[in-house]
């Protein structure tokens, strides 16, 4: 550590020099490594985000091979499938894909489905059915009340207040 070496010559330092010194040397006597040592984050995202897309890759290849050209959801054939994740996340959310929480669904129905078309209940359903189908356990999503957009929402009215008489 040529910064250690320059404290040991008794050379001056600045304030910031000084600083990372006095980290380095806590840093060795808990006996972490040191940051240089670290690999860099932006090298483990990228082993991160590589490691992801080999795992999803084999999960689509088995999830494809699972579904022999065929919807998952309606059965129709000769169609583009496109892998959906039942269970998905993203960000700090881990997306928990595997086999049993994915399947390969023709474009309409990932739409429909991504949408909630036509409700929460009608996919747990369909979703059910394949994992009894292919023996997984099934995880159904939370079905919550329809949210109203703000164009459907009633128009405000005005607020009366009858007045009190005083004594």
């Amino acid at each position: 550590m040529p910064l250690l070496k320059r404290i040991l010559k008794g050379e001056k330092m600045g304030f910031r020099e000084l600083s990372s010194a006095k980290q380095a040397i806590y840093l060795l006597q808990k006996g972490k490594p040191s940051p240089a040592r670290k690999k860099a984050s932006g090298v483990r995202k990228q082993e991160k985000r590589a490691n992801h897309r080999e795992e999803t890759a084999r999960i689509r290849d088995a999830v494809f091979a699972r579904a022999d050209g065929k919807c998952e959801n309606c059965f129709k054939t000769d169609l583009h499938l496109q892998l959906d994740h039942w269970l998905g996340g993203s960000g700090r959310r881990v997306q928990r894909q595997s086999l049993a929480s994915t399947w390969a669904v023709c474009a309409s129905c990932h739409f429909a489905r991504t949408d909630n078309m036509p409700d929460a209940a009608y996919w747990n359903d369909r979703f059910e059915r394949h994992c009894f189908k292919h023996g997984y356990f099934f995880h159904p999503h939370a079905e919550h009340a329809p949210v109203k957009k703000q164009g459907n929402a009633p128009q405000a009215q005005e607020l009366v207040i009858p007045e009190v008489p005083h004594d």
